[in-house]
């Protein structure tokens, strides 16, 4: 599970970096009332408190994201076949669609104004980059679903062998 986290941790930071320019830190990935950001002197005085602050949503989003994929949607995938064939496309399908819905209810809940954060799929219009962020976090994320679950029959397969 740790290895997991892992690397959604580092698939989210990739997707969608904290950029640091001449006027300070600018997380792209974040939740809270839209305060200013620090200046460049005001972050590098207190640098690694602005850090820990700016990682917080990405370490909720790939705990969530790692419990889906290597937790939920390989046990759907178990369920539902006996066989081995389709485990992979189920599992992969099952995270992408539990994680498109989160996408949608934690939009809905910012349009309601119960939260501020990043809007996923309900947004007004779609840019290039903003449609490479979302391949680039729910895929690998999905794909990665399915290796588990080939992951967990291959791990079955050899103590079924060996006993």
């Amino acid at each position: 599970m740790r290895r997991g986290l892992y690397w959604t941790l580092t698939l989210l930071r990739d997707a969608s970096p904290v950029f640091v320019d001449g006027c300070g830190p600018m997380p792209s990935f974040y939740w809270g009332r839209h305060t200013p950001f620090p200046k460049f002197h005001e972050y590098y005085e207190n640098r690694a408190n602005l850090d820990l602050v700016f990682s917080i949503p990405y370490y909720v989003a790939g705990l969530v994201v790692t419990v889906l994929g290597c937790g939920i949607g390989p046990q759907i995938a178990k369920g539902v076949t006996k066989g081995v064939r389709l485990r992979f496309v189920i599992s992969s399908a099952a995270a992408l669609i539990m994680l498109l819905v989160l996408a949608v209810i934690s939009d809905v809940g910012g349009l309601l104004d119960w939260w501020i954060g990043p809007r996923f799929l309900l947004m007004r219009s779609f840019s290039a980059y903003d449609v490479l962020v979302l391949a680039k976090t729910f895929l690998p994320a999905s794909l990665l679903s399915g290796f588990v679950a080939l992951g967990w029959n291959f791990v079955a397969r050899q103590q079924l062998t060996r006993g």
